[in-house]
């Protein structure tokens, strides 16, 4: 399994230059191409299909005054965040794979008719990576859709972390190992990091009694898919789990943690002190989330 395909949602006007520069690194390595999602807000025509009473008139007067601005706005946020990009691709990391005028090959700009959120759902049943800066994860609605509506891996990119080396390449990769089905399909949609990685570490962090794969098998499996896996058993001490976690992560110097993402209602959204928000809120490096 490789991340051939690789989605950067553009939230902002400045979108974050870790993401960025992790999702173009990535798409490189793996031969891949990387989209970058930019949602546009509802069109006007499926908002006068929406309001059909406000008239005709109506519609025609705030499509008038929005279309400049829009195009306007779109075109810096491409400009920038393409620039950023290519830098990324020949500085370095990827020079040669530019071609004889500076193009970065394999990227494509993908406006679509929709609010953030719904652009996700839209676009998520195809692509092996979602990429989200920290304007993303801030975003509850478009973390709902990310991580429980399609289905699909979520790497966290914080902002001002500056990748040292290559930045899809981690020193030392961390898993936080719970047992559960999340935290599996968060290991198998990671493999392709931690074969990479030059080192990784189990984090079973000791709780009550679970059931499901122990650490041990957890390292057996990684074994059979050529991952090499240490086992560390951190005493949370009363602490809460997201911040014992990151701690760990802390002092065994990883610069990746996979976990698997749960939502702790009925309601599909995350528990706000649960392990998830925990991580959404306070991880300073990048975290890889599966549900």
């Amino acid at each position: 399994m490789t991340y051939k395909s690789i989605v950067l949602p553009v939230i902002s006007e400045q979108p974050g230059k870790g993401a960025a520069i992790i999702a173009a690194a990535l798409a490189r390595v793996s031969g891949g191409v990387l989209r970058l999602l930019y949602p546009r807000g509802e069109s006007v025509e499926n908002a006068r299909f929406r309001y059909p009473t406000l008239g005709d008139s109506f519609f025609v007067q705030v499509e008038e005054a929005s279309r400049e601005l829009a195009e306007s706005r779109e075109r810096e946020t491409r400009a920038k965040l393409e620039e950023t990009v290519a830098d990324c691709w020949l500085d370095g990391i990827a020079s040669d794979q530019a071609d004889g005028d500076g193009a970065v090959p394999h990227l494509r700009w993908e406006p679509v008719d929709a609010d953030p959120p719904d652009a996700i759902r839209l676009q998520g049943g195809l692509y092996d990576l979602l990429v989200m800066d920290d304007a993303g994860r801030a975003d509850r609605e478009l973390v709902d859709a990310a991580l429980f509506q399609t289905g699909r891996p979520v790497l966290l990119a914080p902002d001002e972390r500056a990748p040292i080396g290559n930045p899809a390449i981690p020193e030392r990769a961390m898993i936080g190992w719970n047992r559960s089905a999340e935290a599996g399909r968060a290991v198998v949609t990671a493999l392709p990091l931690l074969q990479m990685a030059k080192s990784v570490v189990i984090c079973a962090i000791r709780t009550a009694a679970k059931q499901g794969p122990s650490p041990s098998q957890l390292a057996e499996y990684l074994a059979h898919h050529s991952v090499a896996a240490e086992i560390i058993r951190p005493d949370p001490k009363g602490a809460p789990i997201g911040e014992v976690l990151l701690d760990a992560a802390t002092e065994n110097g990883a610069d990746l943690l996979i976990a698997g993402a749960n939502y702790g209602t009925r309601l599909r959204e995350v528990m706000p002190g649960g392990v998830t928000a925990q991580l959404l809120r306070h991880a300073r490096l990048p975290v890889l989330l599966s549900h």
